[in-house]
Formats: C-alpha cells, sequence, structure tokens
C-alpha cells in the first residue's frame, strides 16, 4: 500500500476541536476543585447536638442525594441520546469516522464490517447508559418512601420528602 493511500485511509483531526478540548478540560477538572472545596466537610459540618438538629442534617443530606441522583440521571441520559445518534450516523455511513466528523485525534477509518461492530458497540453503550439513567432516576424517586419507612421522623419538613404519600392522619 502506497503512502498516499495509507494517508486517504486516515481521517485528519481538527484543531479548533482539539483547542476547544485543551480549554474545556482545565475548566473541567477547575469546576471539580471549586464543587470538592465548597463540599468538602460538609458532613462533618452538620450540627448535631440535639435531635431536631439531627433530623434537619439528615434530611438535609437525603435531599442533597436526592439531588445528586437526578443529575446523573440527566447527565447519562444525555450520554446515551449521544452514543445512540452516534450509532445511528455510523450505521448510515458505512464507516467511521463519517464524512464532516470533527475529531480530536487522527483515526483510521474503519468500513464494513469494522465500522458495524463500532456502530453495534456504541449502541450497546447507549442502552447501557440509559438504563443506568433509569436506575438512578428510579432511586431519586423511591429514596424518599425508602427513607420515610425506615426512619419516619426524617420525613417531617423536607423538600425531599414531598412527592412521598403520607398515609391517613388517625
Amino acid at each position: 500500500m502506497s503512502e498516499a493511500q495509507i494517508e486517504a485511509e486516515v481521517h485528519k483531526a481538527d484543531p479548533a476541536v482539539r483547542l476547544g478540548t485543551f480549554v474545556a478540560l482545565p475548566l473541567a477538572a477547575a469546576a471539580v476543585a471549586w464543587a470538592w472545596h465548597l463540599f468538602r466537610g460538609y458532613l462533618d459540618a452538620l450540627v448535631v447536638n440535639s435531635t431536631g438538629q439531627l433530623v434537619e442534617s439528615a434530611g438535609r443530606v437525603a435531599d442533597l442525594l436526592v439531588w445528586v441522583l437526578l443529575g446523573g440521571a440527566f447527565l447519562l441520559a444525555l450520554l446515551a441520546a449521544f452514543w445512540g445518534r452516534l450509532a445511528r450516523r455510523i450505521v448510515a455511513a458505512g464507516r467511521y469516522p463519517f464524512a464532516g466528523a470533527r475529531l480530536f485525534h487522527d483515526m483510521r477509518i474503519l468500513r464494513g464490517d469494522a465500522a458495524a461492530g463500532y456502530a453495534h458497540r456504541t449502541a450497546r453503550n447507549a442502552w447501557l447508559a440509559l438504563a443506568l439513567s433509569f436506575a438512578a432516576l428510579l432511586g431519586a424517586v423511591l429514596l424518599p418512601g425508602y427513607l420515610q419507612r425506615l426512619h419516619p421522623v426524617l420525613a417531617q419538613g423536607h423538600v425531599v420528602f414531598h412527592f412521598v404519600e403520607k398515609g391517613p392522619k388517625p
């Protein structure tokens, strides 16, 4: 195979995407460091000198856990949608990367069975991300009821428990 044929079988990287990635990665790392700094010692700082304060602190932690589960479910659903769309585009084009794809690095073009296999793995990952998203959403919905049954005193006056149906009042 000549060098020209090998060069034709490589999809070249887009310098703008590469630059954007080099800018986005430090920003993401800074956001994670900022979040870590904000929540570092959060549980240690919760006041638990009395039963009322313990209930309030535990309720705040439960509220945060529900929001984390909802956020994770949303992000996993976005990832599933991205991978699903990518798999459909690979199948439609019959090759990966498809024409017009903007890549971070140079990549050898996959055609035929190799592209179909890559599309199948990508679609499988999309279904897995969607299943995990539903699991996180289910956890966010069921967690308040579980905590209420486990510790009834926690359900008093917290946002996370407003979806839980309360039994009849005596």
